[in-house]
């Protein structure tokens, strides 16, 4: 991933000038669907500001998972701080309330040493914890008999554990898609831990700092044409290897960190197993023909959802804009 200037950035870098001399405590939050360039993005900027990138991706956050997750080299790190990636191992869990917290000691760190910060984020949920600055529960721990009769019962009865969370938390069920079971999961463990709703725990309060909410927007059929070739890389760089490794140092297939996409559809097809040098060349070929299209697929699908969450977003910029909050969309099909 190389760093160099764009003229199109101009507009943005003129941006940010302008708010942060408004605002010396300005924070960049960019955001956008798989396959939007964030990553790009936030290094050029970042190079020209002499700033620091704070990675909120779910899995960047864990050692040993590198190919999928997409990790920028250790020379670029080197040149550019990155925070919250590999701080913790696949097997250790790191809830949205640590992420929140320690996005915010970061993100105060940077400010106090008069360093831009510039969050990128790929999760709604996450970015909704700085934009919203939710007041999230403290550590509730895992109840983790209670999480397996759950998982069971939705297997038996699809869809049980959102009619649960409807009954108990209506306002919680709204914002999961329906099968994000994990989150829905949590949520009814968090009720029935404290006999209170996440969604009323989780209140909303003003930012803690100016943001810049950066979006990043690009034709549907492009985004798709990108993310098959990045899921092609991805595999030719290894992330079978990388998969069968992690399986191989006990990091097994029920880990929160195992069940993101990429990782849970190579995990299933070494789960069926499939042995790389026990397979005809054609076989092989039509075996990864398959991985790659199953990892396409569920991408394609995630960005959907990311398309429809993030617009709440772009609806807050028109109708209702936070206070101390900055709104920019950027459509990358315009700056060819």
């Amino acid at each position: 991933m190389q760093i160099s200037d764009k003229e199109t950035d101009w507009d943005i870098i003129q941006t940010i000038q302008q708010l942060r001399s408004q605002h010396p405590d300005l924070v960049i939050v960019i955001y956008g669907p798989t396959a939007t360039g964030k990553s790009a993005l936030s290094l050029r900027l970042a190079n020209h500001f002499s700033s620091e990138i704070i990675s909120a991706d779910s899995r960047q956050v864990y050692r040993y998972m590198d190919i999928w997750t997409d990790k920028v080299t250790q020379d670029i790190r080197d040149r550019i701080p990155h925070h919250l990636i590999d701080n913790i191992n696949p097997d250790e869990s790191y809830s949205a309330y640590q992420r929140q917290q320690d996005c915010k000691r970061i993100v105060a760190d940077l400010i106090d040493r008069s360093i831009l910060p510039i969050i990128v984020w790929w999760t709604g949920l996450y970015i909704d914890t700085i934009y919203k600055n939710f007041s999230l529960p403290p550590e509730i721990p895992a109840d983790r008999s209670r999480r397996h009769e759950l998982e069971l019962l939705e297997q038996q009865q699809p869809w049980y554990c959102r009619s649960l969370l409807n009954i108990v938390d209506p306002d919680t069920a709204s914002e999961f898609h329906p099968s994000n079971l994990r989150y829905i999961i949590r949520a009814i463990e968090i009720y029935e831990k404290t006999g209170l709703q996440k969604s009323v725990l989780a209140q909303e309060h003003p930012v803690d700092h100016p943001l810049l909410m950066l979006s990043l927007t690009r034709n549907i059929e492009d985004a798709q044409i990108l993310i098959h070739k990045r899921v092609e890389e991805m595999i030719e760089r290894g992330l079978i290897q990388e998969v069968q490794w992690l399986l191989d140092h006990w990091y097994h297939a029920d880990l929160q960190s195992m069940n993101g996409i990429g990782y849970r559809q190579t995990v299933s097809r070494l789960k069926d197993g499939w042995k790389m040098i026990e397979e005809k060349w054609w076989d092989l070929l039509s075996s990864i023909y398959s991985l790659s299209s199953s990892i396409t697929l569920a991408s394609v699908q995630y960005a959907k959802r990311q398309r429809t969450r993030f617009r709440r977003y772009q609806k807050d910029a028109r109708d209702n804009p936070k206070q101390s909050v900055y709104y920019l969309e950027i459509n990358l099909d315009t700056l060819k």
